[in-house]
């Protein structure tokens, strides 16, 4: 007996984790009152969907088998009660439990802890080796996906150029000696053709000292296909 479905669909979980299998809800009955409670859950093995092929250009492939093994969660008046209704799977254990989707799921500060280690330059391979270190179920693809959603966050719904542009303007906006000078020019489609930033302290450092300056026009591997120019002052001092 369980006092929350939610507490017993993850118990049920670590319990399958262990076999190799994992759980999902499927359908779901509430009662007539105002709101609706839900009065039963029925639970499914995460293989028991049947599969159907959308693709209308090519052959897929599925994890699904149409797995018979199903439980149901019913609502009493003091707590939630479990039954098995069939314990049968018509396929192997996984061998790993990183196969099953519902072993995968994290927690807030789990994923907070991902967010962080991807704010850093870490590669993702290295990401995955510390996050299985603290014993947390993830796969590489798990890290991609957090780490397109993490970028989609931080853009706040503008495109990069965009949010660039944005966190310029907004940079030491309360003090005019730390806002950075930019300048950019559009061409008739409203796309940048060119974006020139400098900080306020290089300014008057190329103003000291204005006699040489080093230009490096090598780096191409921006998706924008626009040449990125650095430009690097010399001192007298070197």
């Amino acid at each position: 007996m369980y006092d929350f479905p939610e507490v017993a669909i993850d118990d049920i979980n670590k319990f399958a984790k262990g076999q190799g299998y994992a759980v999902a809800t499927f359908r779901t009955k509430t009662d007539k009152q105002t709101p609706p409670t839900v009065r039963k859950i029925w639970l499914r093995c995460a293989k028991g969907r049947a599969y159907t092929n959308t693709s209308r250009e090519r052959l897929t492939s599925s994890r699904m088998t149409e797995c018979p093994f199903e439980a149901t969660l019913t609502r009493t008046p003091i707590r939630w009660g479990l039954e098995v209704k069939d314990p049968n799977h018509n396929h192997p254990a996984a061998v790993d439990p990183i196969a099953l989707p519902q072993h995968r799921q994290r927690s807030y500060d789990i994923n907070r802890t991902i967010a962080d280690i991807l704010g850093s330059s870490i590669g993702a391979t290295k990401i995955l080796t510390n996050l299985l270190k603290k014993d947390i179920t993830i796969s590489i693809q798990d890290i991609y996906n957090e780490r397109k959603l993490n970028k989609k966050r931080l853009l706040g719904g503008l495109t990069p150029i965009q949010a660039l542009i944005k966190s310029l303007s907004e940079h030491g906006s309360d003090d005019p000696n730390l806002k950075y000078y930019f300048a950019y020019k559009e061409d008739d489609s409203n796309r940048v053709k060119y974006l020139f930033f400098a900080h306020p302290e290089l300014i008057k450092f190329f103003w000291k000292n204005p006699n040489i300056l080093l230009l490096d026009c090598t780096y191409k591997t921006n998706k924008f296909k626009i040449p990125f120019l650095h430009a690097v002052g010399v001192s007298n001092t070197g």
